[in-house]
C-alpha cells in the first residue's frame, strides 16, 4: 500500500506488531522504515481544514461530543468550556490529546465510570447505543474486529477498539 495509506496507522500506534499483522506484505525492513518516519503535510491551496473530515479537522479520531470525559483533553474557549465544531464534537489541540480522550472514553464506558452506561463490560452494541447516532456503527465495529456485535467490550483487545471506532468514524478516510 502507498504511504499515505499507512500514516495513520504509524501515528497512532507506532508497533511493529500492528503493521506487520495490518499489512502482511510489508517486509520488516519497510515496517521499520515507516515506524522512524515523521509525517509530512503537503500545502493546500486555501484552507486546509476545510479539505479535512470533521474527525480529521477536530483531531477528534472518535468524532467525540461533549459531555463526558474527553471533556478534560479538548481545546478550552474563553470561559473555560470544551471547545466543539458547530455539530457538538470536541476539537483537540492534537491528535495525541484526541487519542487520549477517545481511549479515555471509551476506558470510562467499559468499565462502569461514565454517566451514560450503567454498569461494566458493556457489549459493543449497548457502547453503540450511547457512543454513536448511526444504528449501524455497532455492527460496522464488530464487522471491523472480526467479532459479533453482542461480544463484551472487555473481550476484546483495547488498542484494536480504538482503532477501529477511529476507523468507523471515519479518521482514516
Amino acid at each position: 500500500p502507498p504511504r499515505s495509506t499507512l500514516f495513520p496507522y504509524t501515528t497512532l500506534f507506532r508497533s511493529f506488531d500492528f503493521l506487520k499483522k495490518g499489512f502482511p506484505d510489508l517486509n520488516e525492513q519497510e515496517i521499520q522504515s515507516l515506524l522512524q518516519e515523521q509525517p509530512v503535510f503537503k500545502k493546500v491551496e486555501g484552507d486546509t481544514n476545510q479539505a479535512l473530515n470533521i474527525p480529521q479537522r477536530n483531531n477528534n479520531p472518535g468524532n467525540i461530543k461533549t459531555g463526558g470525559i474527553a471533556d478534560r483533553f479538548a481545546l478550552k474557549n474563553p470561559d473555560g468550556s470544551p471547545k466543539t465544531d458547530n455539530q457538538g464534537h470536541l476539537v483537540f489541540p492534537n491528535i495525541n490529546s484526541g487519542l487520549q480522550g477517545l481511549r479515555n472514553d471509551l476506558s470510562a464506558k467499559i468499565n462502569g465510570r461514565s454517566k451514560f452506561i450503567k454498569g461494566t463490560n458493556p457489549s459493543l452494541s449497548e457502547l453503540g447505543k450511547v457512543f454513536a447516532e448511526n444504528p449501524k456503527w455497532a455492527t460496522n465495529i464488530a464487522n471491523i474486529l472480526g467479532v459479533s456485535p453482542s461480544t463484551k467490550t472487555k473481550s476484546i483487545n483495547f488498542n484494536n477498539l480504538v482503532n477501529a471506532v477511529a476507523t468507523e468514524e471515519g479518521f482514516f478516510a
